[in-house]
């Protein structure tokens, strides 16, 4: 029989695992910092190890449910649950999918530019999922009595969002509305 390894060597093992876990805790906070949200798509081009590892997180929970053995401790559940890590993707809406594949990818802007620059690339800014604006636009509702939400309103969101949901739906003559 093999001799078991010395014990200093599995605790570098362990805390490498770990340095390797928070560093990509860290990537998922900068990430929800610069989109507004955690549900990173599993093939994210700009950092797939990212996605993989939040696809992982996933999988852990799920076997840690029905009581098998994971690397996954409370302790790290309780703080991705604390930064908005949604654990089942089941429970992702359909417009939230849409908008993060808005959010995460590049369009190309056509149009007049002020101090006459072309066309160029940028990344749409949306920050909240398509769900939470509509939230906003029903909260807006049940104080102002109406949709109807002036461009200068001090939620340049919301307001935003109002004329894109508008503009959609004139565009494409039915009620699908845009996700972004």
């Amino acid at each position: 029989p093999r001799a078991p390894k010395p014990m200093p060597e599995f605790i570098d093992i362990v805390r490498s695992k770990e340095s390797r876990w928070n560093d990509r805790y860290q990537e998922l906070k900068r990430f929800k910092e610069k989109f507004g949200h955690c549900i990173v798509p599993t093939k994210y081009k700009p950092n797939p190890s990212l996605g993989c590892w939040v696809s992982t997180q996933r999988v852990h929970y799920k076997r840690l449910k029905v009581g098998r053995h994971t690397a996954l401790t409370q302790s790290k559940i309780e703080r991705l649950t604390e930064i908005g890590f949604i654990w089942d993707a089941s429970e992702i809406t359909k417009e939230e999918k849409n908008n993060i594949r808005t959010v995460t990818t590049k369009k190309k802007v056509v149009g007049k530019r002020k101090k006459g620059k072309g066309d160029e690339d940028v990344t749409v800014p949306s920050k909240l999922p398509w769900v939470d604006m509509f939230r906003k636009l029903r909260a807006y509702k049940q104080e102002y009595g109406d949709t109807l939400v002036p461009s200068r309103f001090k939620d340049k969101a919301l307001a935003n969002w109002v004329v894109a949901q508008r503009r959609s739906f004139k565009a494409k003559g039915s009620t699908r509305l845009a996700q972004s």
